[in-house]
């Protein structure tokens, strides 16, 4: 791969009838790197994203949500930027609940940590209380 040569990760949806929806640009320009996407679907046709994006010297683990009609939600930062490249990886549910996991380099370069973000796909209740209030990840 063309390290010269920006990296962006993009997300379309497909109807039920097998329509493709034009695609969205999910991220801003990367170092010309595998971007590692990860993807989860609900059942609504809702999908959740998950990559890498290599700033150049450091990388960040970015996240967007989308419906399935094609509409998205920007890009969040789930992760500081980091000199380690993090490999996400993610796990979701038909009810379009997620949780995205990565490594994170230490601040001292010798080892990473496992760091996780929640997405969440309606505010907590009874039956689903780790959900919180329904807004973007939240990460730590």
């Amino acid at each position: 791969m063309d390290a010269s040569v920006p990296d962006f990760a993009f997300g379309a949806t497909i109807s039920p009838s097998g329509v493709l929806s034009p695609a969205l640009t999910l991220s801003g320009p990367g170092v010309g790197v595998d971007m590692q996407p990860r993807v989860a679907l609900a059942n609504n046709g809702a999908a959740l994203a998950t990559w890498q994006r290599n700033l150049g010297g450091t990388g960040v683990v970015e996240g967007a949500q989308f419906s399935a009609a094609g509409d998205g939600g920007p890009a969040t930062p789930l992760s500081q930027p980091s000199p380690v490249l993090s490999f996400p990886d993610m796990a979701g549910n038909a009810k379009g609940n997620a949780v995205a996991a990565w490594g994170d380099g230490t601040a001292d370069g010798t080892s990473a940590t496992i760091k996780a973000a929640q997405f969440c796909h309606r505010p907590a209740h009874a039956n689903n209380p780790a959900c919180g209030n329904g807004k973007p990840p939240s990460h730590g």
